[in-house]
Protein backbone atom coordinates (compact mmCIF):
# COMPACT_ATOMS: atom_id res chain seq x y z
CA UNK A 1 0.00 0.00 0.00
CA UNK A 2 1.42 3.63 -0.92
CA UNK A 3 2.14 6.31 0.84
CA UNK A 4 -1.46 8.58 1.69
CA UNK A 5 -4.01 5.37 0.97
CA UNK A 6 -4.81 4.71 4.06
CA UNK A 7 -8.14 5.80 3.74
CA UNK A 8 -10.07 6.56 6.30
CA UNK A 9 -6.28 6.25 8.88
CA UNK A 10 -4.39 9.56 8.54
CA UNK A 11 -3.10 8.81 11.75
CA UNK A 12 -1.11 5.41 10.00
CA UNK A 13 0.24 7.89 6.97
CA UNK A 14 1.84 9.81 9.42
CA UNK A 15 3.24 6.96 11.14
CA UNK A 16 4.87 5.73 7.86
CA UNK A 17 5.60 9.20 6.78
CA UNK A 18 7.77 10.41 9.70
CA UNK A 19 9.25 7.27 10.38
CA UNK A 20 8.15 6.24 13.92
CA UNK A 21 8.33 3.78 16.17
CA UNK A 22 5.22 3.89 17.87
CA UNK A 23 1.71 3.48 17.04
CA UNK A 24 -0.94 4.00 19.15
CA UNK A 25 -4.94 3.61 18.18
CA UNK A 26 -7.89 3.51 20.79
CA UNK A 27 -11.46 2.77 19.57
CA UNK A 28 -14.08 5.36 20.21
CA UNK A 29 -16.81 7.17 18.31
CA UNK A 30 -14.69 8.72 15.92
CA UNK A 31 -12.83 5.41 15.18
CA UNK A 32 -16.18 3.31 14.63
CA UNK A 33 -17.99 5.51 12.03
CA UNK A 34 -14.74 4.86 9.75
CA UNK A 35 -15.60 2.78 6.76
CA UNK A 36 -12.10 1.17 6.22
CA UNK A 37 -11.71 -1.56 8.83
CA UNK A 38 -7.71 -2.20 10.19
CA UNK A 39 -8.16 -5.02 7.65
CA UNK A 40 -5.00 -6.89 6.18
CA UNK A 41 -4.34 -4.25 3.21
CA UNK A 42 -4.06 -1.47 5.69
CA UNK A 43 -1.83 -3.55 8.27
CA UNK A 44 0.14 -4.95 5.24
CA UNK A 45 1.34 -1.07 4.75
CA UNK A 46 1.86 0.01 8.01
CA UNK A 47 3.75 -3.95 8.49
CA UNK A 48 6.40 -2.86 5.61
CA UNK A 49 9.61 -4.79 5.09
CA UNK A 50 12.56 -2.88 7.29
CA UNK A 51 9.35 -1.70 9.77
CA UNK A 52 10.80 0.69 12.61
CA UNK A 53 7.89 0.19 14.78
CA UNK A 54 8.99 -1.07 18.23
CA UNK A 55 5.47 -0.16 20.34
CA UNK A 56 2.19 -1.32 18.88
CA UNK A 57 -0.92 -0.91 20.31
CA UNK A 58 -4.38 -1.25 19.04
CA UNK A 59 -7.17 -1.26 21.79
CA UNK A 60 -10.93 -1.91 20.97
CA UNK A 61 -10.78 -1.36 17.41
CA UNK A 62 -12.58 -4.55 16.53
CA UNK A 63 -9.36 -6.31 15.44
CA UNK A 64 -10.25 -9.52 14.01
CA UNK A 65 -6.97 -10.94 12.89
CA UNK A 66 -3.49 -9.90 12.74
CA UNK A 67 -1.79 -9.82 9.53
CA UNK A 68 0.94 -11.96 9.04
CA UNK A 69 3.14 -9.61 7.87
CA UNK A 70 3.40 -8.07 11.43
CA UNK A 71 6.69 -10.68 11.02
CA UNK A 72 8.34 -7.64 9.50
CA UNK A 73 8.24 -5.68 12.58
CA UNK A 74 11.57 -7.19 13.94
CA UNK A 75 12.21 -4.37 16.01
CA UNK A 76 9.12 -4.87 17.96
CA UNK A 77 8.96 -5.31 21.63
CA UNK A 78 5.56 -4.55 23.23
CA UNK A 79 2.49 -5.90 21.35
CA UNK A 80 -0.84 -4.75 22.80
CA UNK A 81 -4.37 -5.80 21.00
CA UNK A 82 -6.19 -5.79 23.85
CA UNK A 83 -10.37 -5.74 23.59
CA UNK A 84 -10.65 -6.96 19.89
CA UNK A 85 -12.28 -10.03 17.98
CA UNK A 86 -9.02 -12.09 17.44
CA UNK A 87 -9.57 -15.65 17.70
CA UNK A 88 -6.15 -16.96 16.41
CA UNK A 89 -2.86 -15.58 16.33
CA UNK A 90 -0.81 -15.71 13.06
CA UNK A 91 2.47 -18.00 13.22
CA UNK A 92 4.70 -15.50 11.96
CA UNK A 93 4.21 -13.75 15.27
CA UNK A 94 7.04 -16.28 16.51
CA UNK A 95 9.52 -14.28 14.20
CA UNK A 96 9.26 -11.42 16.36
CA UNK A 97 12.17 -12.37 18.54
CA UNK A 98 13.28 -8.91 20.53
CA UNK A 99 9.54 -9.08 21.63
CA UNK A 100 9.00 -8.73 25.61
CA UNK A 101 5.53 -7.62 26.55
CA UNK A 102 2.33 -9.27 24.47
CA UNK A 103 -1.42 -8.55 26.11
CA UNK A 104 -3.98 -9.86 23.87
CA UNK A 105 -6.26 -9.89 26.61
CA UNK A 106 -10.52 -9.35 26.07
CA UNK A 107 -10.13 -11.46 22.95
CA UNK A 108 -11.45 -14.79 21.79
CA UNK A 109 -8.52 -16.82 21.23
CA UNK A 110 -9.18 -20.15 21.83
CA UNK A 111 -5.50 -22.07 20.52
CA UNK A 112 -1.90 -20.15 20.02
CA UNK A 113 0.90 -20.48 17.92
CA UNK A 114 3.52 -23.01 18.86
CA UNK A 115 5.99 -20.61 17.03
CA UNK A 116 5.64 -18.49 20.39
CA UNK A 117 7.71 -20.96 21.74
CA UNK A 118 10.55 -19.89 19.92
CA UNK A 119 10.31 -16.12 21.80
CA UNK A 120 12.96 -16.17 24.54
CA UNK A 121 12.83 -12.00 25.34
CA UNK A 122 8.77 -12.52 26.88
CA UNK A 123 8.87 -10.62 29.97
CA UNK A 124 4.96 -9.91 30.15
CA UNK A 125 2.13 -12.49 29.06
CA UNK A 126 -1.51 -11.17 29.23
CA UNK A 127 -3.93 -13.63 27.46
CA UNK A 128 -6.40 -12.96 30.60
CA UNK A 129 -10.58 -13.04 29.29
CA UNK A 130 -10.02 -15.50 26.28
CA UNK A 131 -11.15 -19.00 25.18
CA UNK A 132 -8.06 -21.16 25.69
CA UNK A 133 -7.49 -24.81 27.18
CA UNK A 134 -4.63 -26.87 27.85
CA UNK A 135 -4.25 -27.90 24.29
CA UNK A 136 -4.44 -24.50 23.12
CA UNK A 137 -1.05 -23.49 24.86
CA UNK A 138 2.14 -23.46 23.35
CA UNK A 139 5.33 -24.80 25.22
CA UNK A 140 6.69 -22.09 27.97
CA UNK A 141 9.97 -24.07 28.62
CA UNK A 142 12.13 -22.09 26.60
CA UNK A 143 10.43 -18.49 27.97
CA UNK A 144 13.65 -18.02 30.38
CA UNK A 145 12.48 -14.43 30.90
CA UNK A 146 9.27 -14.61 31.70
CA UNK A 147 8.35 -12.71 34.36
CA UNK A 148 4.66 -11.93 34.54
CA UNK A 149 1.67 -14.54 33.05
CA UNK A 150 -1.43 -13.89 33.48
CA UNK A 151 -4.38 -16.64 31.90
CA UNK A 152 -7.23 -16.02 33.67
CA UNK A 153 -10.81 -16.27 32.87
CA UNK A 154 -9.91 -18.89 30.21
CA UNK A 155 -10.97 -22.74 30.50
CA UNK A 156 -7.95 -24.44 31.57
CA UNK A 157 -8.25 -27.10 33.50
CA UNK A 158 -5.16 -27.53 35.08
CA UNK A 159 -1.52 -25.69 35.23
CA UNK A 160 0.80 -25.64 32.44
CA UNK A 161 3.16 -27.91 33.17
CA UNK A 162 6.49 -26.56 30.94
CA UNK A 163 5.90 -23.71 33.26
CA UNK A 164 7.69 -25.65 35.35
CA UNK A 165 10.29 -27.33 33.79
CA UNK A 166 12.93 -24.15 33.63
CA UNK A 167 16.22 -24.71 36.42
CA UNK A 168 16.66 -20.49 36.12
CA UNK A 169 12.73 -19.49 35.98
CA UNK A 170 12.07 -15.84 36.99
CA UNK A 171 8.46 -15.86 37.11
CA UNK A 172 7.42 -14.06 39.61
CA UNK A 173 3.70 -12.62 39.20
CA UNK A 174 1.17 -16.04 38.05
CA UNK A 175 -1.92 -15.38 37.81
CA UNK A 176 -5.20 -18.15 36.82
CA UNK A 177 -7.62 -16.72 38.27
CA UNK A 178 -11.35 -17.81 36.77
CA UNK A 179 -10.74 -21.38 35.43
CA UNK A 180 -11.20 -25.18 35.64
CA UNK A 181 -8.14 -25.89 37.89
CA UNK A 182 -8.58 -29.04 40.19
CA UNK A 183 -5.13 -29.12 42.03
CA UNK A 184 -1.96 -27.43 42.33
CA UNK A 185 0.76 -30.08 41.01
CA UNK A 186 3.79 -30.72 43.07
CA UNK A 187 6.56 -29.35 40.41
CA UNK A 188 5.08 -26.30 40.97
CA UNK A 189 8.03 -25.88 43.48
CA UNK A 190 10.28 -25.45 40.55
CA UNK A 191 9.34 -21.75 41.40
CA UNK A 192 9.53 -21.57 45.46
CA UNK A 193 12.39 -19.30 45.47
CA UNK A 194 10.94 -17.15 42.75
CA UNK A 195 6.83 -16.46 42.83
CA UNK A 196 5.67 -13.49 44.32
CA UNK A 197 2.55 -13.56 43.29
CA UNK A 198 0.40 -16.80 42.86
CA UNK A 199 -3.30 -15.51 42.17
CA UNK A 200 -5.90 -19.21 41.76
CA UNK A 201 -9.30 -17.78 42.83
CA UNK A 202 -12.25 -18.82 41.44
CA UNK A 203 -11.59 -22.29 40.18
CA UNK A 204 -12.64 -26.04 41.91
CA UNK A 205 -9.58 -26.79 44.60
CA UNK A 206 -10.85 -29.13 46.79
CA UNK A 207 -7.27 -30.34 48.37
CA UNK A 208 -5.00 -28.15 50.39
CA UNK A 209 -2.43 -26.66 48.12
CA UNK A 210 0.74 -28.30 49.91
CA UNK A 211 2.72 -27.85 47.45
CA UNK A 212 2.70 -23.79 48.55
CA UNK A 213 4.04 -23.76 51.99
CA UNK A 214 7.55 -23.09 50.34
CA UNK A 215 6.87 -20.56 49.02
CA UNK A 216 8.75 -17.75 51.17
CA UNK A 217 8.82 -15.28 48.77
CA UNK A 218 4.80 -15.11 47.83
CA UNK A 219 3.29 -12.03 48.83
CA UNK A 220 0.26 -12.06 47.08
CA UNK A 221 -1.44 -15.19 47.48
CA UNK A 222 -5.12 -15.23 46.78
CA UNK A 223 -7.24 -19.12 46.58
CA UNK A 224 -10.55 -17.11 47.00
CA UNK A 225 -13.77 -18.70 45.98
CA UNK A 226 -12.25 -22.45 45.24
CA UNK A 227 -14.44 -25.64 47.00
CA UNK A 228 -11.95 -26.58 49.93
CA UNK A 229 -13.41 -29.37 51.86
CA UNK A 230 -11.26 -28.11 54.53
CA UNK A 231 -13.55 -25.34 55.99
CA UNK A 232 -11.87 -23.86 58.48
CA UNK A 233 -9.18 -23.77 56.11
CA UNK A 234 -12.04 -21.53 53.21
CA UNK A 235 -12.88 -19.55 55.97
CA UNK A 236 -9.13 -18.66 56.50
CA UNK A 237 -8.39 -17.38 53.19
CA UNK A 238 -11.58 -15.83 52.79
CA UNK A 239 -10.70 -13.58 55.32
CA UNK A 240 -9.22 -10.57 54.06
CA UNK A 241 -7.26 -9.46 57.47
CA UNK A 242 -5.29 -12.61 56.81
CA UNK A 243 -1.79 -12.39 55.38
CA UNK A 244 -0.29 -14.81 52.51
CA UNK A 245 2.08 -15.99 55.32
CA UNK A 246 -0.51 -17.15 57.33
CA UNK A 247 -2.27 -19.08 54.88
CA UNK A 248 1.29 -20.84 54.53
CA UNK A 249 1.70 -21.27 58.24
CA UNK A 250 -1.72 -23.11 58.14
CA UNK A 251 -0.55 -25.26 54.75
CA UNK A 252 2.96 -25.98 56.60
CA UNK A 253 0.76 -27.21 59.65
CA UNK A 254 -1.78 -29.29 58.11
CA UNK A 255 1.10 -30.91 55.68
CA UNK A 256 1.56 -34.50 55.88
CA UNK A 257 4.48 -35.38 58.40
CA UNK A 258 6.72 -36.71 55.92
CA UNK A 259 6.29 -32.97 54.27
CA UNK A 260 6.46 -30.97 57.23
CA UNK A 261 9.35 -29.34 57.35
CA UNK A 262 10.06 -26.77 54.94
CA UNK A 263 13.81 -25.74 53.41
CA UNK A 264 14.03 -23.32 55.76
CA UNK A 265 13.53 -24.69 59.05
CA UNK A 266 15.45 -27.92 57.73
CA UNK A 267 18.40 -25.66 56.80
CA UNK A 268 18.47 -23.54 60.36
CA UNK A 269 18.40 -27.42 62.22
CA UNK A 270 21.08 -28.43 60.13
CA UNK A 271 23.00 -25.36 60.73
CA UNK A 272 22.09 -25.70 64.71
CA UNK A 273 23.43 -29.65 64.27
CA UNK A 274 26.82 -27.96 64.26
CA UNK A 275 26.49 -26.29 67.09
CA UNK A 276 26.77 -28.29 69.85
CA UNK A 277 29.15 -26.52 71.88
CA UNK A 278 27.66 -22.60 71.77
CA UNK A 279 26.11 -21.70 74.60
CA UNK A 280 23.32 -18.80 74.52
CA UNK A 281 22.65 -16.99 78.04
CA UNK A 282 19.49 -15.17 78.73
CA UNK A 283 19.54 -12.64 80.62
CA UNK A 284 16.22 -11.46 82.44
CA UNK A 285 15.54 -8.20 84.56
CA UNK A 286 18.88 -5.93 83.47
CA UNK A 287 17.74 -4.03 80.27
CA UNK A 288 15.86 -0.96 80.19
CA UNK A 289 12.66 -0.38 78.26
CA UNK A 290 10.73 1.06 75.70
CA UNK A 291 7.88 2.92 75.92
CA UNK A 292 5.36 2.96 73.52
CA UNK A 293 2.59 5.73 73.18
CA UNK A 294 -1.33 5.97 72.67
CA UNK A 295 -0.90 7.51 69.29
CA UNK A 296 1.31 4.18 68.25
CA UNK A 297 -1.19 2.23 69.37
CA UNK A 298 -3.72 3.13 66.74
CA UNK A 299 -1.73 2.51 64.09
CA UNK A 300 1.08 0.18 64.20
CA UNK A 301 0.30 -1.74 67.89
CA UNK A 302 2.49 -4.81 67.90
CA UNK A 303 6.36 -4.23 68.89
CA UNK A 304 9.02 -6.92 69.81
CA UNK A 305 12.66 -6.04 71.31
CA UNK A 306 15.66 -7.36 72.65
CA UNK A 307 19.41 -7.30 72.85
CA UNK A 308 21.89 -8.99 71.48
CA UNK A 309 25.67 -9.09 72.93
CA UNK A 310 28.91 -10.39 72.32
CA UNK A 311 28.58 -10.30 68.34
CA UNK A 312 31.34 -11.05 65.97
CA UNK A 313 30.17 -8.92 63.07
CA UNK A 314 33.87 -9.36 61.78
CA UNK A 315 34.83 -11.32 58.31
CA UNK A 316 31.57 -12.45 56.28
CA UNK A 317 29.19 -12.78 59.38
CA UNK A 318 28.23 -9.10 58.87
CA UNK A 319 27.26 -10.29 55.26
CA UNK A 320 25.51 -13.45 56.42
CA UNK A 321 23.23 -11.23 59.06
CA UNK A 322 22.63 -8.56 56.54
CA UNK A 323 21.33 -11.73 54.07
CA UNK A 324 19.38 -13.02 56.87
CA UNK A 325 17.77 -9.67 57.19
CA UNK A 326 17.28 -9.09 53.94
CA UNK A 327 15.55 -13.13 53.68
CA UNK A 328 13.21 -12.56 56.38
CA UNK A 329 12.46 -9.44 55.07
CA UNK A 330 10.91 -10.65 51.65
CA UNK A 331 10.03 -14.18 53.25
CA UNK A 332 8.24 -14.27 56.59
CA UNK A 333 7.66 -10.09 56.76
CA UNK A 334 5.86 -10.47 53.20
CA UNK A 335 8.22 -7.52 51.95
CA UNK A 336 7.47 -5.37 54.81
CA UNK A 337 3.94 -5.19 54.10
CA UNK A 338 3.20 -7.46 57.42
CA UNK A 339 6.36 -6.44 59.72
CA UNK A 340 9.93 -4.65 59.98
CA UNK A 341 13.18 -5.43 61.66
CA UNK A 342 15.38 -2.88 62.54
CA UNK A 343 19.44 -3.30 64.09
CA UNK A 344 20.80 -0.40 65.86
CA UNK A 345 24.59 -0.51 67.45
CA UNK A 346 24.01 0.32 71.44
CA UNK A 347 26.65 2.82 71.22
CA UNK A 348 25.57 4.81 68.77
CA UNK A 349 22.44 6.21 70.88
CA UNK A 350 20.89 6.75 74.44
CA UNK A 351 18.29 4.99 76.21
CA UNK A 352 15.35 4.73 77.27
CA UNK A 353 13.37 4.27 73.62
CA UNK A 354 10.07 5.84 72.94
CA UNK A 355 7.77 4.05 70.14
CA UNK A 356 5.30 6.77 69.30
CA UNK A 357 4.11 8.75 66.67
CA UNK A 358 4.90 11.93 64.72
CA UNK A 359 3.34 14.42 62.18
CA UNK A 360 5.28 13.83 58.66
CA UNK A 361 7.01 17.09 59.08
CA UNK A 362 8.27 16.72 62.95
CA UNK A 363 10.06 13.14 61.88
CA UNK A 364 13.39 13.98 61.17
CA UNK A 365 16.26 11.14 60.31
CA UNK A 366 19.58 10.53 58.03
CA UNK A 367 17.76 7.58 56.26
CA UNK A 368 20.80 4.59 55.70
CA UNK A 369 22.82 5.28 53.34
CA UNK A 370 22.19 9.12 53.07
CA UNK A 371 24.12 11.68 55.05
CA UNK A 372 21.67 14.30 55.96
CA UNK A 373 18.64 14.41 57.96
CA UNK A 374 15.10 15.06 56.38
CA UNK A 375 11.88 15.12 57.04
CA UNK A 376 9.86 11.88 57.08
CA UNK A 377 7.68 13.33 54.40
CA UNK A 378 9.98 14.87 52.21
CA UNK A 379 12.03 10.93 52.56
CA UNK A 380 8.04 9.93 51.73
CA UNK A 381 7.50 12.13 48.67
CA UNK A 382 11.37 11.58 47.05
CA UNK A 383 10.67 7.57 47.39
CA UNK A 384 7.32 7.86 45.83
CA UNK A 385 8.64 9.64 43.16
CA UNK A 386 11.45 7.61 42.60
CA UNK A 387 8.90 4.50 42.22
CA UNK A 388 6.94 6.47 39.81
CA UNK A 389 9.88 6.99 37.35
CA UNK A 390 10.93 3.93 37.63
CA UNK A 391 8.02 1.95 36.81
CA UNK A 392 7.54 4.81 33.55
CA UNK A 393 11.34 4.03 32.63
CA UNK A 394 10.22 -0.15 32.78
CA UNK A 395 6.51 0.32 31.75
CA UNK A 396 5.24 -1.20 34.12
CA UNK A 397 2.41 -1.06 36.64
CA UNK A 398 3.99 -2.43 39.31
CA UNK A 399 6.79 -1.13 41.90
CA UNK A 400 9.99 -2.50 42.56
CA UNK A 401 10.09 -4.39 45.98
CA UNK A 402 11.41 -1.34 48.12
CA UNK A 403 7.97 0.34 47.13
CA UNK A 404 5.65 -1.80 48.22
CA UNK A 405 5.19 -0.55 52.13
CA UNK A 406 4.71 3.08 50.72
CA UNK A 407 1.45 2.79 50.83
CA UNK A 408 1.12 1.51 54.42
CA UNK A 409 2.23 5.06 55.82
CA UNK A 410 2.10 7.90 52.73
CA UNK A 411 -1.58 8.30 54.01
CA UNK A 412 -1.29 8.30 57.82
CA UNK A 413 -1.65 11.53 59.64
CA UNK A 414 0.92 10.21 61.86
CA UNK A 415 4.05 8.39 61.46
CA UNK A 416 5.64 5.76 63.30
CA UNK A 417 9.04 6.24 64.70
CA UNK A 418 11.27 4.89 67.17
CA UNK A 419 13.56 7.80 69.08
CA UNK A 420 15.87 7.46 72.01
CA UNK A 421 16.29 9.72 75.52
CA UNK A 422 17.72 12.57 73.12
CA UNK A 423 15.07 12.71 70.14
CA UNK A 424 17.18 10.92 67.94
CA UNK A 425 15.00 8.81 65.39
CA UNK A 426 16.39 5.47 65.26
CA UNK A 427 13.99 4.03 62.52
CA UNK A 428 10.61 4.87 60.88
CA UNK A 429 8.39 1.69 60.35
CA UNK A 430 8.66 0.13 57.51
CA UNK A 431 10.06 2.64 55.42
CA UNK A 432 13.96 3.10 56.49
CA UNK A 433 16.03 3.04 59.86
CA UNK A 434 18.75 5.51 60.65
CA UNK A 435 22.04 6.21 59.17
CA UNK A 436 23.20 7.10 62.91
CA UNK A 437 22.78 3.80 64.95
CA UNK A 438 23.67 1.58 61.37
CA UNK A 439 25.64 -1.28 62.57
CA UNK A 440 29.21 -1.96 61.13
CA UNK A 441 31.76 -5.32 61.62
CA UNK A 442 33.25 -3.76 64.59
CA UNK A 443 29.40 -3.41 66.30
CA UNK A 444 29.40 -5.94 69.20
CA UNK A 445 26.06 -4.83 70.98
CA UNK A 446 23.36 -4.64 69.35
CA UNK A 447 19.47 -3.31 69.68
CA UNK A 448 17.04 -5.09 67.49
CA UNK A 449 13.36 -4.45 67.12
CA UNK A 450 10.61 -5.76 65.27
CA UNK A 451 7.41 -3.75 64.82
CA UNK A 452 4.27 -5.15 62.48
CA UNK A 453 0.83 -3.77 62.46
CA UNK A 454 -0.96 -6.77 61.43
CA UNK A 455 -0.29 -8.98 64.67
CA UNK A 456 2.27 -9.31 67.68
CA UNK A 457 2.52 -13.19 67.13
CA UNK A 458 4.06 -12.67 63.91
CA UNK A 459 6.42 -10.65 65.85
CA UNK A 460 7.72 -12.88 67.79
CA UNK A 461 8.16 -15.67 65.35
CA UNK A 462 10.43 -13.45 63.48
CA UNK A 463 12.71 -12.34 66.42
CA UNK A 464 12.82 -16.12 67.34
CA UNK A 465 13.88 -17.15 63.53
CA UNK A 466 16.18 -14.13 63.62
CA UNK A 467 18.02 -15.44 67.21
CA UNK A 468 17.95 -18.81 65.74
CA UNK A 469 19.77 -17.91 62.78
CA UNK A 470 22.19 -16.20 64.50
CA UNK A 471 23.11 -18.50 66.87
CA UNK A 472 23.53 -21.07 64.18
CA UNK A 473 25.63 -18.60 62.21
CA UNK A 474 27.93 -17.83 65.27
CA UNK A 475 28.76 -21.49 66.08
CA UNK A 476 31.14 -21.27 68.86
CA UNK A 477 30.68 -18.20 70.45
CA UNK A 478 28.53 -17.53 73.73
CA UNK A 479 26.01 -14.75 72.89
CA UNK A 480 24.14 -13.06 75.30
CA UNK A 481 20.06 -12.18 74.80
CA UNK A 482 19.22 -9.49 77.04
CA UNK A 483 15.06 -9.54 77.68
CA UNK A 484 13.63 -6.03 76.63
CA UNK A 485 9.91 -5.29 78.03
CA UNK A 486 8.00 -2.61 75.81
CA UNK A 487 5.09 -1.00 78.50
CA UNK A 488 2.21 1.29 77.15
CA UNK A 489 2.59 4.24 78.66
CA UNK A 490 -0.28 3.63 81.49
CA UNK A 491 2.18 1.22 82.80
CA UNK A 492 0.67 -2.06 80.97
CA UNK A 493 3.21 -4.70 79.83
CA UNK A 494 2.82 -4.68 76.25
CA UNK A 495 5.29 -7.41 75.34
CA UNK A 496 9.06 -8.76 76.56
CA UNK A 497 11.28 -10.72 74.87
CA UNK A 498 12.47 -13.54 75.10
CA UNK A 499 9.99 -15.06 77.92
CA UNK A 500 10.29 -18.75 79.37
CA UNK A 501 8.55 -20.11 76.06
CA UNK A 502 10.72 -18.64 73.36
CA UNK A 503 14.58 -19.55 72.36
CA UNK A 504 13.53 -23.09 73.10
CA UNK A 505 16.77 -24.31 71.27
CA UNK A 506 17.79 -27.94 70.48
CA UNK A 507 21.80 -29.19 70.59
CA UNK A 508 22.44 -25.75 72.16
CA UNK A 509 23.22 -25.03 76.32
CA UNK A 510 21.00 -22.24 77.09
CA UNK A 511 21.49 -20.93 80.29
CA UNK A 512 18.66 -18.32 81.82
CA UNK A 513 19.88 -15.98 84.21
CA UNK A 514 17.14 -13.69 86.20
CA UNK A 515 18.82 -10.36 88.15
CA UNK A 516 16.27 -8.90 90.42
Amino acid sequence: MPLNSFGDWPELDKVIKEGRCEVVLHGNNKTESRQCELDEEVQSGLFHKDSPLNFIEFVSMKLRELSPTISNARHLTNLVLRSNLLNELPEEIGQLENLKLLDCANNALSALPKSMMNLKNLMTINLSNNKLSNEGLFDFTNLENLQHLDLSHNALEFLPDSLFRQNNSKLQEFIVDQNRISSVPSCISSLARVLKTFSIASNVLKDLPYPLKDFQKLRVLNLKENPFSDKRFAKLISDPRQTSSAILDYLKKKAPKSEASNEFDRALVDDQSNSDLAKLIVRIGVSPGVKRSEDIAKIRPHIVCCILRNLDLTGENMKKLISLHNKLHDSICNYRTSASIGFHDISKFEFPLNFLALEPENLKIMPLGKSSVITAKTLIGDLTTEAEALRKKQKKNTYSSIHKYLHLVKNLELYPCLVDANGLVLSFAPVTNSENTKITPESKDIFVEVTSQDKMPLCREIMNKLIQEIISTHGGTDIVVEQVKVVHENGNLVSAFPDKNDLALENLNVQRIVDV
